[in-house]
């Protein structure tokens, strides 16, 4: 089982990078926001972590690279809070449910800036390339699902095409900078980001899942939300699929048994994850970065 504590020193230096960006916020959105900040599973600096340490590398530009990734999550976090709707975030009021929508668009605009200005500080035109690619293409994803919501014509091809670039593009670039920051050669850069990507799709697809088996409580954010808002996820598509014509209710959805066939689904893809991993010579790093890809 993954076990952190290979890399406590550096996520440490992750959480101060993370306390610094924090306590530029003033007044009680600050407190808010640490809080937050403090409270995610943190999964995309371990990422960028552990693909730097397969490579050897552990120094101080991985742990801020780390840092920014992760401000740059919650950015778009804040701003999917705003677009959803969302009253819970990490256990905690989400920003325009217990400030103001004007607040929330600001405090995420505010995130993503200091994601870049972090990058920006390493000196290396490389990451910042790989941060405004990734934040573009995220971008991108959205403005095209709030634009074609409620289109059910390629429901499947839809959603893959938006977790790859959500979910998978962010996967991707922790592989990408923890490996170029440690110096690996491009055909492993290459393979690695192709690892990162599915497993980040595989992550997502058993993120959406939770929304149907999950409790509020556990998740730190609402629940059922994604059906309710007209969001398809990959269960409701799986049950639309095998169901034509049929209206799509939460309990039918989780009755028919399209929760489990979508957790499948995932499987498969981090199985795929998996094998591109196990390409690399056998090392604790690898080992380590597999553990990880069995947890998310």
């Amino acid at each position: 089982m993954f076990n952190n504590e290979i890399i406590r020193p550096e996520l440490e230096a992750v959480g101060k990078h993370l306390d610094e960006a924090s306590i530029k916020v003033a007044g009680p959105l600050g407190k808010l926001v640490k809080k937050q900040l403090a409270g995610g599973k943190r999964l995309r600096p371990v990422l960028t972590l552990l693909c730097g340490r397969l490579f050897g590398d552990n120094n101080r530009s991985l742990s801020q690279a780390a840092a920014a990734l992760e401000l740059l999550h919650y950015g778009t976090l804040v701003h999917d809070d705003l677009i959803d709707n969302s009253e819970l975030r990490r256990g905690e009021a989400a920003i325009q449910a217990g400030f103001s929508a004007e607040l929330a668009v600001l405090a995420g605009d505010f995130f993503l800036a200091e994601s870049v200005a972090m990058i920006g500080r390493l000196k290396n035109p490389e990451l910042l390339e790989i941060l405004g690619e990734t934040l573009s293409v995220i971008c991108g994803s959205e403005i095209d699902q709030l634009q074609n919501r409620g289109d059910k014509t390629n429901l499947r091809a839809d959603y893959f095409r938006r977790i790859n670039a959500k979910t998978g593009r962010l996967f991707q670039a922790c592989a990408e900078m923890g490996s170029a920051i440690a110096g690996a050669e491009k055909s492993e850069r290459a393979s690695l980001s192709e690892f990162s990507s599915l497993l980040g799709t595989s992550f997502q697809i058993r993120d959406d899942a939770s929304d149907y088996t999950g409790k509020s409580v556990e998740l730190g954010k609402p629940v059922g939300q994604d059906l309710a808002q007209g969001l398809l996820t990959l269960p409701a598509i799986i049950f639309a699929e095998k169901n034509a014509g049929q209206t799509l209710e939460r309990q039918k959805i989780i009755d028919s048994g399209a929760v489990e066939s979508a957790l499948m689904e995932a499987g498969v893809i981090r199985e795929k994850a998996l094998a591109i991993l196990r390409s690399f010579s056998d090392s604790p790093a690898r080992r380590e970065l597999e553990e990880f890809a069995l947890i998310v």
